[in-house]
């Protein structure tokens, strides 16, 4: 005689378990709250699957031949843009529609200089109206004007990076004037065509020339000058009566100054070292610059030793990556990272002083060239590189501010990390695509250890990432998803609740779509964050390229009576304007020609039909409708196992006839089990007259057709534009004598 036990699951949020763990069911507490597959189904921190809605279409590429790339741009809560980078140019987005030119006939442009195969590789920070964007050549900088109005410009330093000083002191360089534009001659042959456009440093060779300044000094006279912290200043203003420097040192970096305490009126003239900016090469000794920081008297008098060559320069190379930490730039390249002065994002001036900025190199301890792909800050700077991962912290303890003197890099960890590609910050710290690009890692800063915790979201779910992960977008509201675009153009999701424990994967698959780029930006009014997408199809037998957004996930509009109204679940689809009609036919297809569509109106499935004529017929005028593909969705669990007076239940033949189903706002959809037939699951109180799908929350039984088997799986399914939530799943297991 078998035993007849009720298996309740209750939960899904851990989403998508390998299929190595499959036999794992009931010693695996992850297990416990897990699916063997999950496809458009979104894993919800409650532990219910919800369907993931559809995306809308906006607009086809401007070159749809061409690479592109998605960025977000974030200015303040309820302002925010989408901008996209394709076919040479830069178009911007808000509240999911193109921004239009000033005439308003056509969207907007802004060219950009990036090359088609480097916009992958662009990385950016923000700050307010202005963006800084690193790759892809010489670094950039974005600044919002109007809606309408923008601008990319070349970032240019006053005091930029440098390489080390020359020390060959028959090796020299002298300007010809202070200011302006000024000719550079060399002893040697040293400029190359690519150091046009690149910042080099020049210094006196001679500092005896001027002395230092001293406390009390006298006597001290009128067009003096003395030096202080690598300034130079000159005495404009003179107290006749005492006639000595006073006890305060001047410190200032602009204009002239009364130092307080003493008798002396003391003019900034320059550092004791300039910049100058090569706008052209003659020869291998002389080029014309524009002096950015002016050039100390005795660099133009006499030739220089003392000369630092640009750190970045089309002969050196450009950044790679860019972020703003503790009020301060931070630009990488291969194993080094540069840091602006506090409060100056273009002064990275190296100063005797606690505002200085910072230049230094990553050297690993196993001597393996260390090669840096993104930068961020989690509480303290943290650098990841191709092969390991770094903490950038001052010697006494993590929080001071760096300094060159104070600042060290520890090695805190080797799981590496995929080039090219932008982590996103989450939850107090951020997460990583790993080097091979089949593993996620979350970083967060511990400040009662002062070291750098690791988790890999991909231990339990390998399966997950093996087309190799190429790009993450962050969706916090109102469902925290982070998504990650694959090198094949499928798409996956992970919910991510860090404080819970929950790490719960899914799958977003398309019908005819490829996923070439994403990003997310915040929605105007803050409530939810949109995800973008640059989706490939092929429509009518030719290759398209389209911008679409993904829609909010259903929520009743009524939650004591609800209906299906409001749902959007199709994809590349299009809406008529709210309350407008009724309409007996929508146009505006033509994206979509010859597709297969679903019709969805009034909170109502009306069927499928194809388009034509970039169009489709309703069987009926109906009000509030929303056209788009189909969007299958599939639930898969894991074996349901037990243990018996006999032992586990695992290898034993059974069945499930009757499984017991616990909804919410939920229309119809089907069941079956272990492959068999599918059968209906229709729990809703149907359509009145007029009226939009009512939705059932509840529990309902179904009876299924089941052969017996060693192993009982269920699966849920549907590919109707209507709602789908399922609470739990419990499955009365027949279990048969061994």
């Amino acid at each position: 005689m078998g035993l007849k036990q009720r298996v309740e699951r209750v939960s899904g949020a851990q989403g998508e378990l390998s299929p190595l763990l499959r036999a794992r069911v009931n010693d695996l507490a992850k297990a416990g709250a897990a699916d063997a597959r999950l496809e458009n189904l979104t894993p919800l921190p409650e532990g219910a699957r919800t369907r993931t809605p559809g995306t809308r279409f906006i607009a086809p590429w401007k070159d749809e031949t061409r690479p592109a790339r998605l960025m977000d741009f974030e200015v303040s809560l309820g302002d925010s843009y989408m901008l996209a980078f394709n076919g040479g140019v830069m178009r911007v987005f808000r509240n999911q529609a193109p921004i239009l030119n000033i005439a308003g006939t056509a969207p907007y442009e802004l060219a950009h200089p990036f090359p088609d195969n480097q916009l992958d590789a662009l990385f950016k920070a923000q700050v307010k109206g202005t963006m800084f964007i690193a790759g892809g050549g010489r670094p950039r900088v974005l600044v919002r004007n109007l809606d309408n109005d923008w601008s990319l410009t070349e970032y240019v330093p006053t005091e930029a990076p440098v390489r080390l000083q020359n020390t060959d002191k028959t090796w020299t360089i002298q300007a010809s004037a202070e200011t302006g534009t000024v000719t550079l001659t060399a002893s040697k042959a040293t400029f190359l065509a690519g150091h046009v456009g690149s910042i080099w440093r020049i210094d006196e060779a001679d500092l005896s020339t001027v002395p230092n300044w001293k406390a009390i000094e006298s006597p001290i006279a009128l067009g003096q000058r003395r030096r202080n912290k690598g300034r130079i200043y000159e005495v404009v203003a003179l107290n006749a009566t005492t006639g000595d420097t006073g006890p305060n040192p001047p410190v200032h970096d602009d204009g002239d100054v009364f130092s307080s305490g003493g008798n002396v009126t003391w003019r900034f003239i320059s550092n004791t070292g300039g910049y100058v900016r090569i706008t052209a090469v003659a020869s291998p000794t002389s080029a014309t610059a524009i002096v950015l920081d002016r050039l100390p008297q005795r660099a133009v008098t006499a030739p220089s030793y003392r000369w630092f060559e640009a750190a970045w320069s089309d002969v050196r190379g450009w950044p790679d990556a860019v972020s703003v930490s503790d009020q301060s730039l931070v630009w990488t390249r291969n194993n080094e990272y540069f840091i602006s002065r506090p409060t100056d994002l273009y002064s990275f001036d190296l100063l005797d002083e606690e505002d200085s900025a910072i230049t230094a190199a990553i050297n690993a301890p196993d001597g393996k060239l260390t090669e840096i792909v993104w930068v961020l800050p989690i509480g303290v700077l943290v650098l990841g590189a191709r092969s390991n991962e770094w903490l950038i912290r001052g010697a006494q303890n993590a929080f001071e501010r760096l300094t060159p003197t104070n600042q060290r890099a520890i090695p805190q960890g080797s799981r590496g990390s995929f080039k090219p590609h932008q982590p996103v910050m989450v939850d107090g710290g951020a997460v990583f695509i790993g080097r091979g690009g089949r593993s996620l890692h979350f970083v967060r800063f511990d400040g009662a250890t002062e070291q750098i915790e690791f988790q890999n979201f991909t231990t339990f779910s390998r399966q997950m990432l093996r087309a190799g992960a190429r790009q993450l977008a962050w969706c916090q509201d109102p469902n925290p998803v982070l998504w990650v675009r694959m090198a094949d153009g499928t798409l996956r999701g992970l919910t991510l609740m860090t404080e819970q424990d929950v790490a719960g994967w899914h799958r977003r698959p398309m019908i005819n779509g490829k996923v070439l780029q994403i990003a997310a930006v915040q929605s105007l009014d803050d409530t939810f964050t949109e995800l973008w997408l640059g989706v490939e199809r092929v429509v009518n037998g030719q290759t398209r390229r389209y911008w679409e957004v993904q829609q909010r996930y259903f929520e009743a509009i009524d939650e004591d009576q609800p209906t299906a109204a409001g749902a959007w679940l199709v994809d590349c689809g299009i809406a008529t304007a709210a309350g407008a009609g009724p309409f007996a036919s929508v146009s505006g297809l033509d994206h979509l020609e010859g597709q297969a569509v679903n019709l969805f109106a009034d909170g109502v499935f009306l069927g499928r039909r194809s388009v034509s004529g970039g169009s489709v017929t309703l069987p009926r005028p109906m009000r509030n409708i929303v056209v788009g593909l189909p969007l299958a969705w599939r639930l898969e669990t894991l074996p349901f196992e037990t243990n018996t007076p006999k032992g586990s239940s695992k290898g034993v033949e059974k069945a499930a006839n009757n499984v017991t189903l616990h909804l919410h706002e939920t229309s119809t959809g089907l069941i079956s089990a272990n492959g068999a037939e599918d059968a209906l699951v229709f729990p809703t109180a149907g359509v009145a007259p007029g009226q939009p799908l009512q939705l059932f929350s509840g529990v309902l039984t179904v009876t299924i057709e089941v052969a017996t088997e060693k192993e009982v799986a269920i699966a849920l399914s549907g590919d109707d534009p209507l709602p789908f939530t399922v609470l739990s799943i419990t499955p009365e297991i027949d279990i048969k004598d061994p």
